[in-house]
């Protein structure tokens, strides 16, 4: 496998010359939780303010692709690195608000299954998806301002509880194996990269049991007994209001 501490001391040098004073970075997907092969790329998201300069997205796409040359990295481009290296501000708040689940009438919330289409892929919409995974999956923290990134991350597992509550409306008690058979596969059968992106293991166990947390603490669920949980009313959108989302960097 690649030297990880090697490959993330690279991604943080990059992270020097793009991200402003409270901007973070941070490494998720296979590398980063060591299941991926030798060759596998690194997913990287750079947290910046406003969107960057031409000449420094360059460089930052660049910079990425010189990474993976030297790691002898496989290089992903279903998704260009335009789309997947970067998120400001806006962008992370969308992600958080759930925009990418809200319906074209923005008035109820829905969990499409991923489209692998070129033009999708590379939508704000997936990039959004992709924002809200990368912060509740698996990954590591490399860089910048720690305290930014876990309000971003509180909100983006706020979220997902949301998600959670909605794709169980339909039950009256729920328990975390309901809630990780949500996440994992959607009620079409599709499931990892076609649904929310998620695969079995410790980190499902700690993110269903956190959601399970949040949902207590916004009365959307009340403890029945042991591990089971009477769901008294499916969240909403307008539950996501704290912790606030991301503004202005």
């Amino acid at each position: 496998m690649p030297d990880l501490a090697k490959l993330t001391e690279d991604a943080v040098e990059i992270g020097r010359v793009v991200l402003p004073e409270c901007g973070y970075a941070i490494v998720y997907g296979s590398q980063a939780t060591g299941i991926g092969s030798p060759t596998s790329d690194l997913d990287l998201l750079y947290v910046v303010g406003t969107d960057l300069p031409e000449q420094t997205k360059q460089y930052l796409a660049q910079a990425v692709t010189d990474l993976h040359r030297r790691h002898r990295l496989r290089l992903d481009n279903e998704v260009a690195h335009e789309v997947k290296l970067t998120a400001t501000a806006t962008e992370l708040s969308a992600a958080v608000s759930l925009v990418p689940f809200s319906g074209p009438d923005q008035a109820k919330l829905r969990v499409p299954v991923v489209i692998p289409t070129d033009a999708y892929l590379n939508s704000r919409e997936f990039k959004f998806r992709l924002i809200l995974g990368a912060l509740t999956g698996p990954h590591l923290f490399l860089s910048g301002h720690l305290h930014r990134y876990r309000r971003d991350q509180h909100a983006a597992v706020r979220a997902i509880a949301v998600l959670a509550s909605v794709m169980l409306a339909h039950k009256q008690t729920i328990t975390c194996d309901d809630i990780r058979s949500a996440l994992l596969v959607h009620s079409s059968g599709a499931a990892g990269k076609d649904h929310l992106g998620y695969q079995p293991g410790a980190h499902l166990e700690h993110l269903a049991r956190s959601i399970v947390a949040e949902l207590l603490g916004l009365g959307v669920l009340s403890q029945v007994g042991g591990e089971v949980y009477k769901h008294r009313r499916p969240a909403t959108g307008n539950l996501l209001a704290w912790p606030a989302p991301t503004g202005s960097i």
